[in-house]
């Protein structure tokens, strides 16, 4: 929970706890004619509620999100099925250098190509991604177009010669074995 606020704290009882994860709201009616609202906001969701004491008990209330849960499946089914391996029918050996002392989290674990399409299998990219350069004579680089599927960036075309770099700095070159001039 984020905030709670009652508009009539005077004719009523409201308190606020969480137990095993879970948020609880207790409210209670001070006198048998007391009305007021209540407004709960979270980091997800806002409610607005009126109250209205009566000679009958309600003990609980609950929110369920069953379309959010199903939401939130799908999405996790999405990226399961982006995240597997995609078809390694190589045609180039690649071989990849680290520019600099340390080695960064994403290094890629593989890259090869299939004759049309070059595949970058990037390690760990939870903190941050780097972008991808073609790399070009005399160290300098020009951006490439690739798109993202879960742990790869998918070149439409052959890379010769290209640079990821974060934010940071670090630096990975991607050479092709089979042909090492040229640009991208």
């Amino acid at each position: 929970m984020v905030y709670i606020a009652a508009g009539d704290t005077a004719q009523w009882m409201v308190d606020s706890s969480t137990a095993q994860d879970t948020p609880h709201i207790y409210v209670k009616p001070l006198k048998t004619d007391a009305q007021t609202n209540l407004i709960v906001n979270t980091d997800r969701h806002r409610y607005h509620v009126l109250l209205m004491a009566a000679d009958w008990y309600n003990p609980i209330i609950i929110w369920e999100y069953r379309i959010e849960e199903e939401i939130a499946q799908y999405e996790a089914d999405n990226r399961a099925q982006k995240q597997l391996p995609l078809p390694r029918n190589s045609k180039s050996r690649y071989e990849v250098r680290v520019q600099g002392k340390s080695t960064p989290g994403w290094l890629p674990r593989d890259v090869w190509d299939d004759g049309k399409n070059t595949y970058i299998h990037l390690g760990d990219t939870q903190k941050e991604l780097p972008i991808l350069y073609a790399l070009q004579e005399k160290g300098r680089t020009a951006p490439i177009q690739y798109k993202r599927e879960g742990e790869y960036f998918i070149v439409n075309g052959i890379l010769d010669r290209a640079r990821l770099q974060s934010a940071q700095g670090e630096k990975v070159d991607i050479v092709r074995q089979a042909n090492r001039k040229g640009g991208a």
